[in-house]
Order: C-alpha cells, then structure tokens, then sequence
C-alpha cells in the first residue's frame, strides 16, 4: 500500500511544474532590469537632457543631441516658462513699486503656478513625453514659431 501511495505521488510530482527558487526568481528579476537600462541607456540620456532644460534651457543646446527634436521641443517649453516667470516678476515687482496691495498676496500664488508648471514640464520630458506644458505650452510653442519665421 505504501509503494502503491509512493508511486501516485512521485507520478504527481513529475507532471506539476518545477517551482522556481527565490535565487533563480532573484536572477531572472536582476536580467530583466539590467535588459531594460540597457535598453532604455539611449533614451534616458535625451530625457534627462531635456528635464534639465525647464532648469537650464540653455544647457542641452551646448551637447551633441542640440538638433535632437525631442529636446528641442523640451528647450522651447522651458524657455517659454522662463520667459513667463520673467513678466509674472516683472508684473508683480511694478504692482509692488506702486504700493498696491501686500506681497504675499501676489507673488505665492504665482510661485505655486510656475513651480507647477516646472515640475509637470520636468515630468513630461523624463518620461519621454512630448506634451506641452498644461497652460503655457500654446504660447511658448507659438513663440518658437514666431522666432523661426523670423530667422
């Protein structure tokens, strides 16, 4: 009866897929991420390029992927917050000169607006996005074109 239990079992376990261990899960999850970076080594670049433009726009442009599209693209959007946060200052500072109303009350909600607006812009781009910026992209883009039309 024993052998009888022993054969059903040991037939039992031969059809039943092997289980893998946790080393074997552990190697299989280290090759796919180091499959994935390698992968994605190239892109990552031009992504991170074109974060730090909404920071520096000027920075990306001093490299070799200057004619890259996608930071193109990205430069333009954050030279258009720049320019944005230079008037919102500008504006507010001139409001300032002639006594009209507390300081606090102009310049946090313009802070939290264009810090906004940088860290969707920084977002977009790092994941590859070519989405413009949630309110200013229309008018930077259209800048950028006024430019080009121009030159």
């Amino acid at each position: 009866m024993c052998a009888l239990l022993w054969m059903v079992y040991t037939i039992s376990m031969e059809n039943k897929p092997q289980e893998k261990s946790s080393l074997q899960k552990a190697e299989e999850a280290v090759a796919a991420t180091v499959a994935s970076v390698v992968v994605s080594k190239g892109k990552k670049k031009n992504t991170t390029l074109a974060a730090i433009a909404y920071l520096l726009f000027f920075v990306p442009l001093l490299g070799n992927e200057k004619d890259d599209p996608f930071i193109q693209f990205h430069v333009q959007q954050g030279l258009g917050l720049l320019l944005f946060a230079l008037i919102v200052q500008g504006a507010v500072s001139f409001l300032l000169g002639l006594g009209m109303g507390p300081k606090h009350f102009l310049v946090w909600p313009a802070g939290i607006f264009l810090l906004f607006e940088l860290f969707q812009g920084m977002v977009h781009a790092y994941r590859g996005e070519w989405e413009p910026l949630p309110f200013l992209g229309k008018y930077a883009a259209r800048l950028y074109d006024l430019k080009n039309k121009r030159g």
